[in-house]
């Protein structure tokens, strides 16, 4: 080799996915990516036990100062068969959450890139135009119904094809149990 000739690196696939998320300005709509990093931000300090096996379910437990999420997200391969997934959660507590809330990036929720091909696709962007993809790029809570009964938190719900959604319940101050 020449002392002038470069070495090729290749780095993983999830290298570029993380530095995607990196790579947005600030006057552009946020991907979906970006939401999901800015989620995981709140979630929390400690991994929590799970158990469960799913050919394209993967979930994480994870427990804050006053909360406790469950991450989960549906992949497949490409070419492999996937599904909307029901799941049902069963999380033991010592003490009934105040409120639950569940967060969702899939086909319609934080989906700008369906409202901008809603919109035509077009090459330029209009402030408004921006604006409004940036409303549709939040990735907002919405009520999470839930039961609580014998110190069990018990939650289900439909987990679309190719997703990522955080399922948190808030609890008062050191009640997590």
């Amino acid at each position: 080799r020449s002392p002038t000739s470069s070495k090729r690196i290749i780095f993983p696939l999830s290298h570029f996915t993380v530095a995607s998320a990196y790579s947005i300005s600030t006057a552009s709509p946020s991907r979906s990516v970006y939401r999901a990093f800015e989620l995981l931000h709140k979630v929390g300090y400690e991994l929590l036990h799970l158990e469960g096996d799913h050919a394209t379910v993967d979930a994480w437990a994870v427990r804050g100062t006053d909360s406790a999420t469950l991450v989960l997200t549906n992949f497949a391969l490409p070419r492999h068969a996937i599904a909307t997934e029901t799941v049902t959660l069963e999380m033991h507590s010592t003490a009934a959450p105040v409120s639950g809330e569940i967060h969702r990036i899939d086909a319609d929720h934080a989906n700008p890139r369906r409202r901008w091909e809603e919109m035509g696709s077009p090459e330029y962007l209009s402030a408004a135009e921006v604006d409004d993809l940036m409303k549709h790029s939040q990735c907002n809570a919405e009520p999470c119904d839930y039961t609580f009964n014998e110190n069990k938190i018990t939650c289900t719900f439909g987990l679309a094809p190719l997703s990522w959604t955080a399922v948190t319940f808030h609890f008062q101050a050191r009640d997590i149990g």
